[in-house]
């Protein structure tokens, strides 16, 4: 599968920023290939990355051998295997918002001694529609199955079985139709209370702490989890101020349970 996102980032470019020019491009691989170049003391896997993800966004010819390399990893195995199965890693957010995909393969014909039949290879694709409900329920895996469209021997078909793996998102987890994330807070506003801007999966969204939360406590934001059903809750952990800070006009009049003190030596 063509994924241009990843290649874009093998190449240090950000995709959420746009598509950069042909120029941009070939500049960037440039000054990676004179990083990583072998001849050079660099790193040879790293300068087969580079190379490999510049030639699948700018030359077509190259684009389509590569992807008819990797269809054709579904060939039946000893014991005459006609399915085919794909796996694919998708982001987590295509997953949280239910995106569509389009996933393509190559089928192949055989006869009975399981030899290829020349000139009987077909390519053809399916549309899979994500949907965020393997988030909560299946672990962030989820299997499309395609009866009869794998590999072909006389009468007999074989399945395609497509298994979506979603990346594990950096800031946020998923729990039922909750999304949870963590932040840090000064103590004062822990104590005294107030808001905070806090990311969602739907851009910025203002959290109201109460006077009096400890550490670990939940502040829901609601709905936005899940298909805006869920809420998104955030964990929150202090800030502990430095000694600087607490004679600040902001800290005083406040009762501070800093634990039990110490047992003092009788003398």
């Amino acid at each position: 599968m063509f994924d241009a996102r990843s290649y874009l980032l093998e190449l240090g470019f950000d995709p959420r920023q746009g598509t950069p020019t042909l120029t941009e491009l070939k500049k960037r691989w440039r000054d990676l290939c004179q990083e990583h170049h072998p001849d050079k003391g660099g790193d040879p896997e790293l300068f087969r990355r580079v190379t490999h993800a510049y030639k699948m966004i700018t030359d077509l010819e190259y684009q389509h051998r590569e992807m008819m390399n990797e269809m054709r990893k579904g060939k039946p195995n000893l014991k005459g295997d006609l399915n085919i199965r794909i796996e694919i890693k998708v982001p987590f957010e295509d997953v949280f918002f239910g995106r569509k995909m389009l996933v393509s393969f190559s089928t192949d014909e055989f006869d009975e001694n399981f030899s290829l039949k020349v000139g009987a290879i077909e390519v053809s694709t399916i549309n899979l529609e994500l949907t965020s409900k393997i988030l909560s329920h299946h672990n962030g895996v989820q299997e499309f199955v395609q009866i009869g469209k794998g590999h072909r021997q006389g009468p007999h078909k074989g399945d395609v079985v497509v298994v979506i793996n979603t990346s594990r998102h950096a800031k946020f987890r998923v729990q039922g139709m909750d999304v949870y994330s963590e932040e840090k807070v000064p103590l004062n506003m822990m104590l005294k209370g107030g808001t905070v801007d806090v990311l969602t999966m739907y851009g910025i969204q203002t959290a109201r702490i109460k006077p009096g939360h400890q550490p670990g406590d939940k502040v829901r934001i609601a709905r936005c989890g899940i298909s805006h059903v869920g809420d998104h809750f955030v964990i929150i952990h202090p800030i502990f101020p430095t000694a600087d800070d607490l004679k600040r006009n902001e800290w005083r009049g406040l009762e501070i349970d800093w634990g039990p003190a110490e047992p003092s030596e009788e003398t």
